[in-house]
């Protein structure tokens, strides 16, 4: 594969872009696709291409190929960071080439993607995990229309089902507490600051000691570091936006207590969960049910204490801002979950309103009682 620029007799520029397939000629020799556009941006657009069309065969019938073939090609030929190539991956693996991989382009159906996502429910995945796989292959069917590879999109008739998530779990006042009074100094900073701040483990992975403001007792995170196929990467936040998180005076003492240089916490995001969950099997903190499955309080599980705490405070706002949430929604439907005291309360007050069973009622200050 080569781009090679080229000066016309009238002084006038072209590019040539070649491109070699599996293709053979009489003599044995592969054959060649040569193209010539007038700008080099232009031949390193065709270039990508064809680089695509010489990696399936593009001498081969569209309709010849599978939905698995489609998955390689698309996957290595799309520009994603390394971990969301690697989610990809993985979820292309397990769900979409087992499922319906060996099906060619122009037999795929949308009740048969609709029988995949049926499977995947009953092996106890969430709408959350099939909406992933949809999206997924819905991209991949987009983009074999754009190479002319199949002149439709069965993924657009096909059902995924309520995208609704389902409730997280968030971490108990008491589990912090007894978690915190257990932990080494290093998961011991790592908590503090997940359940004050309510960053993602991503961005606890990424903090360096530079973003703390001692002066002004605040935090910037701007930073991520993920793991993907053994190896940690360092990105942008999930919303590729820096915010700065004011820090309370405890959480600030701590800090300058184990204050140095480079990473503030030094584990890996991997090795953060095991860390968690190992001292979750030592004071017995037990998994959640959640209806379907039995679920370990995680580092998000700090995230839904933020955003419930402050938000049951009296300000969604601030829990929205703490978060990083463009959408005070995303925070009161994802994030803010009831308060079992604050509903016990709720419920004495309806019942002075009621009465004990008596038919009388007690009547509240203010014409409590009467609207």
């Amino acid at each position: 594969m080569a781009i090679r620029k080229r000066t016309l007799s009238d002084g006038s520029t072209r590019y040539l872009v070649e491109v070699r397939v599996d293709d053979r000629d009489a003599n044995g020799r592969r054959k060649k696709i040569a193209r010539q556009v007038r700008t080099l941006r232009e031949a390193r657009k065709l270039e990508a291409e064809l680089k695509t069309e010489a990696a399936l065969g593009a001498h081969v019938a569209a309709s010849k190929q599978t939905v698995a073939q489609l998955m390689d090609v698309y996957l290595d030929t799309g520009d994603w960071s390394p971990t969301t190539r690697y989610g990809y991956r993985r979820l292309a693996e397990r769900e979409i080439k087992p499922a319906i991989g060996s099906i060619k382009l122009d037999e795929l159906r949308a009740d048969r993607i609709d029988r995949m996502y049926r499977k995947m429910r009953q092996r106890g995945l969430k709408n959350r995990s099939v909406h992933n796989a949809h999206a997924l292959l819905h991209a991949a069917l987009e983009q074999a229309m754009r190479w002319g590879w199949t002149v439709t999109n069965p993924a657009d008739r096909a059902t995924p089902g309520s995208a609704a998530a389902g409730e997280g779990v968030v971490a108990t006042q008491s589990e912090i507490d007894r978690i915190l009074a257990a932990a080494n100094p290093q998961l011991h900073l790592a908590i503090r600051l997940a359940a004050v701040t309510g960053v993602r483990r991503s961005e606890l992975c990424g903090l360096q000691w530079s973003d703390v403001d001692f002066s002004d007792g605040t935090i910037k995170v701007q930073r991520a570091v993920v793991d993907a196929a053994g190896r940690k990467y360092e990105k942008g936040t999930k919303t590729h936006a820096v915010r700065v998180v004011p820090l309370d005076s405890g959480t600030l003492a701590l800090l300058r207590e184990q204050r140095g240089i480079g990473p503030i916490i030094q584990w890996s995001p991997r090795a953060l969960s095991q860390h968690l969950s190992d001292i979750c099997d030592e004071l017995g903190i037990e998994r959640r049910n959640d209806g379907s499955r039995q679920r370990r309080l995680g580092w998000h599980s700090f995230r839904h204490y933020v955003g419930t705490a402050i938000a049951n405070a009296g300000d969604v706002t601030a829990a929205s801002r703490r978060l990083g949430h463009s959408r005070k929604s995303t925070t009161l439907d994802l994030y803010v979950h009831g308060d079992v005291e604050r509903d016990r309360a709720a419920a004495n007050i309806m019942g002075r309103l009621l009465g004990e069973g008596s038919g009388r009622r007690e009547e509240l200050p203010d014409g409590g009682g009467r609207d």
